[in-house]
Order: C-alpha cells, then structure tokens, then sequence
C-alpha cells in the first residue's frame, strides 16, 4: 500500500491541490460577494460633518478608560493604561469641564447614576472587626479630610442625581486617589500596633477598601459619561483644527513615547511590571489597549489639539497684581495652634454611645466625679469590664484545615467499606442501606444531591480524624507559631481565641503553665491550640476604649436595660403590653426603657456630642492639660500642633494674641477643642498665590470656552449619546 501511495504521490498531490483552490475561489468570492453586513457602522457625526466610526469611538474610549495613576495604583500589572498622562482626570474633570459636559447631558448619565447611587447609599466603609474605633472615616479625618468631606456630602446629597451631587461625586474621585487603600491599610496596621490588646484584621491584607469597590472611571461615572467625554475630545480637536491649530503625527507619537518612558522609570520598582524597556513598556501597553501605533497616534494627535485649543484659551486670562496684594494680606494670614482635645477613642457618634459610656461610668467609678479619678477594685466590677492579659506564642491545628487534608480516595474507601456504610446510612437514610457491593454504594452516593454529599463526606472526615489523633498534633508540628497579648474578659464581648468560651478553664489552664512551658489546649473538638506562656498580667479593669472594642460594653449595656426592663414591667404592666396581652419585645421598647434607666440625663444624640465640654471647659479655665496616671489616663487631653487659615469659620481666632486660649470649639463630627495660639504667620509667597489665582482664572476660561463649544455641539448635533437617553 505504501509503494502505491509513493508511486502515485505527485498525482495524489495535484488532485488536491486543484480541489482546494477551488473551494477556496468560490466560497471565498462567494463570500465577498454575499456579505452585506456593514463592519464598522457610523457612531456619530463631528460638528465640522465628518462621519466618525464606531471602532474609532472605541478607540478613544479604551484610551481614555484609565491613566497613569491607576497605573500606579495597581502596582504597574496589566489593566489601566500608561500611556494616558491624565487627560479625564486633570483636562475633564479637574477644570470643571467634566460638571458641564455632564449637565448639558445628565438625563442621557441618569440610568447608570442612579445604579450608582443606589449602591453607594448602601455601602458601609471599613471598621476594624474588633476595634470599632479605628475605621476608614476617622482614618479620612485625621489624614484625608478632603475624602471625608465630599464623602459626606455626597452620600448626603438631597438628589443623588443632581448636577450638584456629580460635582460633589466629581471631587471625591479626585481626591480619594490622594489617599488609596494601600495608604489606608497601612494607618489601620500602624493602629492596630499601638493597641496590643487589639486583634489585628486577618483578612485586610485581601479586603478591597476602595471606595464603593471602585476600581475605573467607568466604576465612578458609567460608560455612558466614558462615550460623552470621547465624542467631546473628538469635536473640540476639529474645533481646533478649524481655529488653525494642527498636530502632526510625529509630533503625537513623539509624545507617547516620552510619556511611557516616564512611567516605565517611575514603576521600576514594582514586582509587577515584565517590561524591561520603555520601548517593551509601550508596545505591552498599547497591546493591552487593543491598538496598533497608527490608532493610537489618531486618538492622540485628538487630544493634543484638544489640549493646545483650551489651554490657548486660558493663557490668555490675566490677574491684577495690585488687586490681589490687597485681598491676600488679609486672606494669606495663618495661625500656628495647639489644639487640646480628647482621645477619639471617646468620640460619642450617637445616644447608643452616650448609653454605653454612662453604663460604664456607673460600673468603674469609685467617685463622685464627672470623669472619675479612682475606680473600683477589678473583683468589683462587673465581669464584662475585667480582664485578665497573656501573652503568648500560640500554634493552632483545626479540623477543617484537616479535612481539606483528607485525599478523595482515602475518603472513598471509608464510606464504601460495610462497616461504615451502616454508620453513613444511619446519618444520611437517603442512602441505600442494602447496598452489597462497592459499586451499589458508590453509584447510591453519586445519586445524591450536593448538598447531601457534602454532608456525606464530612461526616467520613470526622470520623477519619476521631480515628487518627494523632493527625491534630502533626498539624501543630507544623503549624505556623504567632506571638500576641490576648485580653481575656471575664463576660461578654466577642471569645479571645476561636473556639474557647470557657473563659475562666482558659485562665485557669494559663496560670497553671509554667513561663517558657509549652501545653496543648482545647474546648473543642473542632480545634487544638498549643500555648506557650511569655508573660501576665493580673486581673484589671478595662478602659472604656478597651470595653468598647471587645463588645463586652455592649454586652453589659444590654444586660442592665434588659433588667430594668424586668423591673419596669412588674412596676407597671399595662404601657408594655401589646393588642393580644403579651409583653413587647425588648427591642421594640428599647428607647423608652433606656430613657427611664438614665433619667434625669437626656439621651439624645446632641447630648452625646456634648457629653466632655464641661470637663474640656475646667480645663480650659485651668489654662494646661492636668496629667493622669493609670485607667484615669483614658481622660488625658492630648496637644496637637496645627496650622489654622482664615475663610474656615473662625476667623475670630485671628484676634487672640500669642498665648491666648480660644473659646470652646464645636465641630460636628468630632470631639469639642480649643485651641493655644502660638503665632501669627503669613503662610507661603504672594508669587505662588498669585500662580494658584492665575490658575484658576485659566480654568474658568476653559469652562466659558467650553460653554461656547457646547453650543455649537448642540446647534450641529455633535453628540450621539442625547439622541439615545
């Protein structure tokens, strides 16, 4: 056969050759021929008439999508574009373009808004697990108040779909990227480390705190605002080109290639980024954008002339030096401050606060004071507010780590051998429990349901591990060793380490250890812990920072309103009873017992953000902070070097003298201060005020221009996306 198949290989090879240029020629020209379907179809028309294509639309979107500072923020990895030096962020959105282009057009924005708006008046932003206190919001306070303060008053907004609101949403994307979650996380980590007693966050290292879970543009403002601002940058550049300006295309790619040689230097650094030259930087770059060097030379020689055509425009607005001397030796002026404040551990959000700080008062004082200077005995107090301290280097095997551990066959052969089989189908009586053979069984397990299979093999799992202990103590052979101080709380709150709620077997078991001996521990069967014992502390009343953060608070809290409840039921029945007779829920009649437990105090929110201005207002009077040892030590006010600026709403401060104390100082949303003047100052030079006046008068320019464009685009239908609101 195979000397047939050599012998006539030429004639075999012509045959087929024939046959497939054949097909090729008729299915191919049919095709051509056949195929009416358009494959770029006309996204809009530019005011100046020409037809723009979709696929180019799409290019200037993919471009525009992101910039360099998402590429930043992400480490350099793949998925936002270093090539794009900022143009929506900086050209768009920071002159104030971006708030006009977006009202003009805000009915055609208004579907993806509300989406929006719906999901960020659902979100909670980050609180530490196990301190309450330490939180993205007083985090932002302290280190970002200008994400704070657009926060605010967005997620406050009257309408969420307002031109106001996309001005307010506008800001809080500008300057949320002054602070990121990397620098969040490492405020809370750096907090966490100052509190020992702390738990620190497992999972913050993997948790998403951007803000709203938003990672793109397209995240904060939807792809319909993406495609305006695209069909934008398009028309102003043949704008500009109709006003004489002109890019070449040298000159545009010119310009990529420098803006990637910038950002290839500036991630070098990073772990994450593959290319090895800035020429590998912007080929991976603009493989990522889906575009060849001539589409993306296109999309910004478009937003060159865009660029060059409004910052013209702005060049030309020009400040009065003379003028602006005046008004700046009055608006210049700066003051250097102490502030004294308390910790903002004792900051009082709200009644429930306020309820819990009273409980705690009630509970330590050993005084009549306002804030009290001594304090009850540790055995005195209730169990929720003492604890006991350890630290330790603990090593910990848990049963799911191990049956995660367990083989599929290994498994298997349990549960198909007769003996098991009995016991699994006791414990899952869907199961055939006359099953003979390994096959009957095995096909009797695949007939059940996931959820009756995975109840099957765990039940397989426990038993494996009750039949090897000796699995628990290889896993702790192993097990990584973790040194931390655990308070332990007498009552209450959350447990000191997973699966242990007999708190005082753990004290106990503790205190039995010798320093340096090592034990292994458990109230469980699901987990084994292997303790070590560095050092204790004795029993010891616990800060309300302290009570706060481990839920014990709360806890007691909860216990004495739930008996006065008791107590004001057999007092007088009738106001608890509901329509059948039966009592309310407590938590129904929450409000009313607590306003009777704590009367005459008045229990409102405004009460609670006042609770420290009558000890802040004697130590004012007194002129310095009085120093505190120990658990008074909590009441300590702190001093803080601050530098204040007229226009903040206290300009009164202005006409203390040096060392004069201010008046008390409320500020919703934090402690009650007040403030040492050190000196008076004029912060920075009239030059560079000058050049942040010129500044903004260049941007207002650009908006007047872009008032007119608007205009026009209006006039000449320049924008595709009204049509399709």
């Amino acid at each position: 056969m195979l000397s047939f198949l050599r012998r006539y290989q030429r004639f075999f090879f012509i045959i087929i050759t024939a046959v497939i240029v054949t097909s090729f020629s008729f299915f191919g020209s049919y095709g051509a021929l056949t195929n009416k379907v358009q494959d770029d179809p006309i996204a809009f028309t530019r005011i100046d008439g020409k037809e723009i294509s979709l696929s180019k639309l799409h290019h200037m979107q993919r471009f525009l999508a992101s910039d360099q500072i998402d590429k930043f923020l992400i480490g350099g990895m793949s998925g936002a574009n270093g090539l794009n030096d900022g143009v929506v962020r900086t050209d768009i959105l920071g002159t104030g373009i971006g708030r006009l282009l977006a009202t003009e057009y805000l009915g055609a924005l208004l579907p993806e808004l509300k989406i929006r708006a719906q999901r960020e008046r659902r979100y909670t932003p980050y609180v530490h697990p196990s301190a309450p206190f330490i939180s993205a919001e007083t985090i932002w306070e302290h280190y970002a108040p200008q994400v704070k303060a657009t926060y605010d008053a967005l997620i406050d907004a009257n309408d969420p779909l307002s031109a106001d609101a996309f001005a307010q949403r506008t800001l809080l994307y500008l300057a949320q990227t002054s602070f990121p979650q990397q620098a969040l996380k490492q405020v809370v980590q750096m907090q966490e480390k100052a509190y020992q007693w702390i738990e620190p966050d497992p999972i913050l290292p993997q948790r998403d705190l951007n803000l709203f879970g938003y990672h793109s543009l397209e995240n904060w403002f939807g792809s319909r605002f993406l495609t305006l601002v695209s069909e934008f940058v398009i028309n102003a550049a043949a704008e500009a080109q109709k006003h004489g300006y002109s890019v070449s295309k040298e000159e545009a790619w010119s310009s990529l290639v420098s803006i990637a040689k910038v950002n290839f230097e500036r991630l070098q650094r990073s772990p994450f980024l593959t290319a090895t030259t800035p020429e590998q930087f912007l080929r991976g770059e603009l493989v990522d954008l889906g575009l060849d060097q001539a589409a993306a030379t296109e999309v910004w020689q478009q937003v060159l002339l865009f660029r060059r055509y409004f910052d013209d425009k702005g060049s030309l607005a020009l400040l009065d030096r003379f003028a602006f001397d005046q008004v700046y030796s009055f608006l210049g002026q700066k003051l250097d401050v102490t502030r004294y404040t308390l910790s903002p551990q004792l900051f009082l959000k709200n009644k429930g606060d306020l309820a819990e700080f009273q409980i705690y008062l009630a509970s330590v004082a050993a005084d009549e004071r306002d804030l009290p200077l001594k304090f009850k005995p540790a055995e005195a107090v209730p169990p929720e507010l003492a604890f006991r301290s350890f630290r330790l280097r603990i090593a910990q095997a848990n049963k799911g780590d191990l049956r995660r551990q367990i083989p599929v066959r290994a498994l298997l052969d349990w549960q198909l051998e007769e003996a098991n089989w009995n016991l699994l189908t006791l414990e899952i009586p869907l199961l055939n429990h006359t099953a003979t053979g390994r096959d009957e069984r095995f096909a009797s397990l695949e007939s059940l349901d996931p959820q009756q299979r995975a109840r099957a093999n765990t039940f397989a799992q426990n038993a494996l591990i009750a039949a090897h202990p000796e699995w628990f103590q290889e896993a702790l052979d192993e097990a990584n060793v973790e040194e931390k101080e655990i308070a332990i709380f007498l009552a209450g709150g959350k447990d000191p380490l997973p699966n242990l709620t007999e708190r005082k077997d753990l004290i106990a078991f503790l205190d039995a250890l010798v320093q340096g001996q090592t034990a292994d521990y458990t109230q469980s069967e699901d987990a084994l812990l292997r303790l070590e014992v560095l050092s204790t502390a004795p029993l010891q009343v616990a800060s309300f920072a302290q009570a706060r953060a481990s839920g014990s608070l709360t806890d007691l809290t909860r216990r004495k309103l739930l008996a006065h409840y008791q107590k004001m039921r057999e007092a007088d029945p009738a106001p608890f009873l509901d329509r059948e007779g039966n009592f309310k829920r407590f938590a129904d009649v929450q409000e009313i017992v607590a306003a009777n437990y704590f009367s005459p105090l008045s229990l409102t929110d405004e009460a609670a953000h006042h609770r420290f201005d009558l000890y802040l207002e004697q130590v004012r009077l007194i002129g310095e902070p009085i120093q505190f040892e120990g658990l008074a030590s909590q009441w300590q006010v702190q001093e803080q070097r601050e530098q204040m600026s007229r226009g903040q709403g206290l300009d009164e401060l202005f006409e203390l003298k040096e060392g004069e104390l201010s008046r008390l100082l409320s500020t919703q949303g934090h402690l009650p201060s007040f403030v040492k003047i050190i000196g008076h100052r004029t912060s920075g030079t009239v030059d560079i005020a000058v050049e942040q006046a010129q500044q903004a008068l260049a941007a207002e320019a650009k908006r007047e221009l872009m008032r007119d464009l608007l205009q026009i685009m209006r006039e000449k239908n320049g924008i595709k996306l009204q049509e399709d609101a």
